[in-house]
């Protein structure tokens, strides 16, 4: 366990004092993902390095600080480009291990497992023989956090880790993170602008409002209404988790129906400047299995939500 009491953050520039974070009082847990939240700017980076013993806090915690940086039981993954015109993606990940071996740099077993497990785990044994030169911006950054594993540390911070990744990808290393917390005990905090995957997979996020950290569960920051006030803009509700659509035209349109089809056509509706009711005397839509049936007085059946809205079977 981690303690950090009365961090305050920031950089001095000339003769003046910029304070980011302010008398910062968390715990970080073996076996939790936590993800750090904030707007650009509010000092989510510095916080990172800061705690990882890479820039001087401006006040408290320094000895708590030190001693995770002098045990060697930390592993930082940061956005910096990594820019290599020999090394292999082994070679890269091979440097973790670096801070377990003697002078001569000889790997033992242990090491090679340890290498190959990441590789592995994180799914790069395709890729492992290229060059970095070679390889996406995503794939360096599968890379990182393979090295990261290969460290076999404690604990696991990481700056943005899904920033260059496509939605597949994003959640998949997610879904690592938080299996790695979960399975192996390790601690990962992870600074992320991916609001919808911390609500579904952190167990506990530190989000940066008003220079403060307040940390908890995301469920619990959600009914508090600090999501809602630290993200103004966010684009959807947070109570319901639907996307918020400003009505373009008069209409409004009884739907009925259940599951993955009505949740998606109300989405395709609401978005295209529809009103959703519970009733409309004059449009109503039932969904059913395979077909669409929708109309005022009588019913036309239509295959696809495409159909009707290209077609503008529904008219003001």
């Amino acid at each position: 366990m981690f303690c950090v009491d009365k961090l305050s953050v920031g950089y001095h520039k000339e003769e003046q004092t910029i304070l980011l974070l302010n008398e910062v009082d968390v715990i970080l847990k073996p076996g939790e993902l936590i993800c750090l939240l904030g707007s650009n700017g509010c000092g989510k980076s510095t916080l990172l390095k800061t705690l990882a013993g890479l820039h001087p806090p401006l006040n408290g915690s320094n000895e708590s600080i030190n001693s995770l940086h002098q045990s060697n039981n930390l592993a930082l993954v940061l956005t910096e480009k990594i820019v290599s015109t020999s090394a292999t993606v082994w070679d890269l990940i091979s440097t973790a291990r670096y801070p377990h071996l003697n002078w001569r740099i000889t790997f033992q077993e242990k090491d090679l497992q340890a290498i190959q497990f990441a590789i592995a785990r994180v799914g790069l044994n395709n890729i492992q023989d290229r060059f970095i030169h070679e390889i996406s911006d995503g794939q360096l950054q599968l890379t990182l956090i393979a090295r990261a594993l290969a460290q076999e540390t404690s604990f696991i911070f990481l700056d943005e880790p899904t920033a260059h990744l496509d939605l597949n990808n994003r959640m998949d290393v997610m879904l690592l993170l938080r299996s790695l917390a979960h399975q192996f005990g390790k601690t990962i905090l992870v600074s992320t602008h991916e609001l919808d995957l911390a609500l579904q997979l952190a167990d506990r996020l530190w989000v940066v409002y008003n220079q403060k950290i307040e940390n908890g569960l995301p469920e619990d920051l959600v009914l508090s209404g600090l999501l809602d006030q630290a993200f103004p803009r966010k684009g959807f509700d947070l109570k319901t988790g639907e996307m918020k659509y400003e009505p373009t035209k008069n209409i409004h349109i009884e739907l009925k129906g259940e599951g993955y089809r009505y949740l998606w056509t109300k989405n395709a509706l609401q978005r295209t400047g529809y009103t959703i009711t519970e009733f409309s005397p004059r449009f109503s839509i039932i969904i059913s299995d395979d077909k669409w049936l929708i109309g005022d007085n009588s019913f036309t059946t239509l295959h696809s939500i495409l159909h009707f809205i290209e077609q503008e079977i529904i008219r003001s």
